[in-house]
């Protein structure tokens, strides 16, 4: 594997020297030309979304789509890579001057802004803008079926400490009516023994009128 030349590549850029690189040049050639990709994707998609954005503009011509990703190419030079996440892409590669869109030109010839729309740029734009929005859907579901099931966790705790409220004051009020029937249960028998203690023994009172006589 050859050592890579970031600075080299950008001042004249061709398709031999990216034929055998590493994943991490891949991503310095990408931050370079600003091209969004997942740093934590593979080698082949980071590498795929490279050379599309590389042919889009206009560093590298339309074949090194079929050079450098012979498996990914379908004839069609329009990129299709559906894990860019941002939409910031430039028309024009790092230290260059700024230079006017083909697409503006085109329209200032007198192309219609029909045929700005089946360009390269604006497909790669289009794609990068609805797979965001597609992110953004799918992050504001997930948040909102979040929401509902914490608000079904907290409404089915409550519900709990409820119960479980309610069963403590049931065990409390059964403990304080045995307490009481105990309590009522002694006094009886309390004032039962203080009678019998209080009332002469029959046997020994007639014993004692007898002795007498």
């Amino acid at each position: 594997m050859s050592l890579f030349d970031l600075e080299a590549f950008v001042k004249s850029p061709t398709i031999e020297v990216l034929s055998d690189i590493r994943k991490q040049d891949w991503l310095d050639i990408a931050n370079s030309y600003k091209i969004p990709c997942n740093g934590r994707a593979k080698k082949e998609v980071i590498k795929n979304i490279v050379v599309e954005g590389l042919v889009t503009l206009e560093v590298l011509p339309a074949d090194a789509i079929d050079v450098l990703t012979p498996g990914t190419s379908s004839g069609d030079k329009t990129p299709k890579s559906s894990l860019l996440s941002h939409f910031n892409l430039q028309t024009h590669p790092p230290g260059e001057e700024t230079r006017t869109p083909p697409e503006k030109e085109k329209l200032a010839h007198g192309e219609s802004p029909t045929d700005q729309r089946t360009s390269p740029q604006f497909q790669l734009n289009y794609d990068i803008q609805l797979r965001r929005l597609q992110m953004e859907r799918e992050i504001a579901q997930q948040k909102l079926e979040m929401e509902e099931r914490r608000a079904e966790r907290n409404a089915q705790q409550k519900l709990e400490m409820e119960k479980q409220k309610l069963e403590m004051e049931e065990r409390r009020a059964q403990q304080m009516m045995e307490k009481e029937l105990d309590l009522r249960f002694r006094e009886v028998k309390l004032k039962e023994e203080q009678r019998n203690r209080g009332r002469p023994n029959c046997r020994e009172y007639f014993c004692g009128e007898d002795n007498e006589s």
